[in-house]
Formats: structure tokens, C-alpha cells, sequence
């Protein structure tokens, strides 16, 4: 569990300090990664933070008209059944509401906090066996955390972009973890790449896709790219970047001979669904490949080989990559287009050129 406290520079900015209650590590090659406040300040770092906290004071002025309206609208109902009850001025309402104080970064990261047992245990006047009592009432006060995860946002509404990208609602922590995730770790000779899901059934998700081939059916696509060497069979190791509203991506690499690689994630990009347009929707795998591998080797020296498993594989691809100094590694399915007529494994010669 994660907890932070809250600590005051002398300009007078917030910043937020994690308390390590239990540190788990994960086994990453021959070395330990742990997961410290210095690792999780790295790739969420205090701009992003800061970022959300405007982004959710904003939005929670502009829901201060509408909750007015709720609010008077039930007033209104539970005076119609009891006389009794009180109506407020539409304009008190909305003086109390804009006195509401502004949302600050720490409150977010405590929002951000995974539950393991339910949110009523963090305000439990009790002690629960080893579960002390007031965990996080000593630091936030409920109705103050549910203010804070009712108004939760990290972009704006009002951009153009609001009404043409699908993810949006996230971008800017996209943007943050690809960063940093680019920067943190240096690509080896053999980078892998392959896609991953990550699990979350909820219907409001607009990019939630079915895949029937996942451990979850259910969730969020992402085209991963990752470091092969750091990788080993038939052990889970998996890293934990991502304490937001999202699970972080368990890369899983099939091998030829079917045991299990779990890899080091450097860099996730999430599907957004089918593209309209058949004549740009023809080769979007291979598509991915070459954007992903671009993005993450730009500036640098090629001379990489690329693991990729058939559904990337195809002459096309390796071709491409070839011209941008990359090899390419991986099952090719008899039916691909551009396999050569002289191969003897190509069943269906009309796809052969």
C-alpha cells in the first residue's frame, strides 16, 4: 500500500513525499527492481500530478451549475414529501459550492491509492485483526475523497481534440509514462514486440476491445515493445508502473518451443480500434511495428533485430525494416503476402507475387 503525506516547500508548493508501507521486487535479469517512491516519482512525475489537479479543479467548476440543479431538484422532492424540509436559494447552493477548497496534487495520488480490501476499511473507527483503524483518516477526511474522485480528470473537455481521440481522457498520462519509459531504459540488440491487454471490462472504456486469445478477454489493446535480453522463461516478473486508473501491461512473449517470457515493457501504445478507411486499414500490424520501432530508435544507430511473432511477420515488413538498418526475426504464415512462389510451405499460390 501507498500513502503520502503531505509536505510544504518554502514557495509555498505542494509536493508529495510516498511512504513505502511494502516494498515488492521483481526480478528483472540478473538484478532486483524495486518498486521505491524514486521509481514511481520517475515515471509519474510532480508535472503530471500537478497537471491532473488542474485539469480536475477545472472540471469540477464547470459540474458546479449542473450539481447545483441536482441538488435543488432533491430538495425540492423531499419537500414535497415533508413539509418540514428546506429549500436553499439556487444561489446559496452555488456559493457553497464554489467555496469548496481547491483539490490539491497529494489529495490526487491519495485518490490514486490501490484499495485491497475495500474503501470503508481506510475510515474504519476500528481496528480490523492487523488493519489499524483510521489509515487514511489521519490525512483525508471521506467526503473530502470522494469530492476528489467524483471530479477526477486529466484533460480538458474543451479541446479540439476532445472530440476526435478516443483516448483523450488519458492522454496526457500516456504521454508522461511513454516518455519516461523511452528514457529510462536503453533498447538491447534484440528488442520484441507484441500486444497486450490491459484488463478492465468497464462499458464507459471507449477503446475496450474483445480479444479471445488473452488470459483477459476483456480491456484496453497496447502494442508493446520490449527488451528480450532482460527477459526469462517460466517465471512471472512483471513490473508495476502504472498506480492510476489503469493495470499496468504484463508483456508475455511466446517462444517457438512454448515456454513463457516475461520482458522488461519500454514502450506501450494503445489500439484505438479498426481504422474506417479498408485501403489504410490493409497492413496496420506491420504499420505498428514500424511506427513503434521508429519512435523508439530515432536518433539512434540501427543494426537491431526485431522479434515478432506471425501475426507481424510478413516479407513486406522485413523488407522495410531492412532499408531502415533493422532485421527482422519471426514465424511467417504460409498465407502471408510476399512470400516467394519457389517456397515449397506456400499452400495457396495466389497469394504468392
Amino acid at each position: 500500500m501507498w500513502l503520502c503525506e503531505r509536505l510544504e516547500t518554502r514557495d509555498g508548493k505542494y509536493m508529495t513525499s510516498f511512504i513505502v508501507r511494502h516494498t515488492r521486487g521483481y526480478k528483472i535479469g540478473n538484478s532486483t527492481w524495486q518498486v521505491t517512491p524514486g521509481n514511481v516519482l520517475y515515471f509519474l512525475p510532480k508535472s503530471l500530478w500537478l497537471h491532473i489537479a488542474t485539469e480536475t479543479n477545472e472540471y469540477r467548476v464547470q459540474c458546479i451549475p449542473r450539481d447545483a440543479e441536482n441538488i435543488r431538484k432533491k430538495q425540492l422532492e423531499a419537500q414535497a414529501k415533508d413539509p418540514r424540509k428546506k429549500v436553499q436559494l439556487h444561489a446559496d447552493i452555488v456559493a457553497k459550492l464554489e467555496r469548496v477548497k481547491p483539490i490539491k496534487p497529494y489529495k490526487i495520488v491519495h485518490d490514486t491509492v490501490q484499495s485491497y480490501v475495500g474503501l470503508d476499511k481506510h475510515w474504519a473507527t476500528r481496528e480490523d485483526g492487523a488493519v489499524p483503524r483510521e489509515t487514511f483518516g489521519r490525512y483525508m477526511k471521506r467526503d473530502r475523497f470522494r469530492t476528489a474522485t467524483r471530479y477526477l480528470h486529466f484533460s480538458s473537455n474543451t479541446a479540439s481534440s476532445a472530440t476526435t481521440d478516443k483516448a483523450w481522457k488519458v492522454r496526457p498520462v500516456l504521454q508522461t509514462i511513454e516518455r519516461t519509459l523511452r528514457r529510462c531504459y536503453r533498447m538491447g540488440a534484440r528488442p520484441s514486440f507484441d500486444e497486450g491487454t490491459i484488463p478492465k471490462r468497464n462499458q464507459f472504456n471507449p477503446i475496450r476491445v474483445y480479444n479471445k486469445d488473452k488470459p483477459h478477454k476483456y480491456g484496453t489493446k497496447c502494442y508493446m515493445t520490449c527488451c528480450a535480453e532482460t527477459g526469462y522463461c517460466s517465471r512471472i516478473s512483471f513490473c508495476e508502473l502504472f498506480f492510476i486508473p489503469f493495470r499496468i501491461v504484463r508483456n508475455v512473449l511466446i517462444d517457438t518451443n512454448g515456454s513463457i517470457c516475461y520482458s522488461v515493457l519500454h514502450i506501450v501504445e494503445v489500439y484505438l480500434g479498426a481504422v474506417m478507411n479498408k485501403q489504410k486499414s490493409k497492413g496496420v500490424a506491420q504499420k505498428a511495428v514500424i511506427r513503434n520501432v521508429a519512435k523508439i530508435f530515432e536518433g539512434q544507430l540501427g543494426k537491431r533485430l526485431i522479434i515478432a511473432d506471425n501475426f507481424y511477420t510478413s516479407c513486406p515488413l522485413a523488407l522495410t525494416l531492412l532499408e531502415m538498418g533493422f532485421y527482422l526475426v519471426g514465424t511467417h504464415r504460409k498465407a502471408r503476402v510476399g512470400w516467394p512462389r519457389s517456397s515449397p510451405l506456400l499452400k495457396n499460390p495466389a497469394h504468392a507475387e
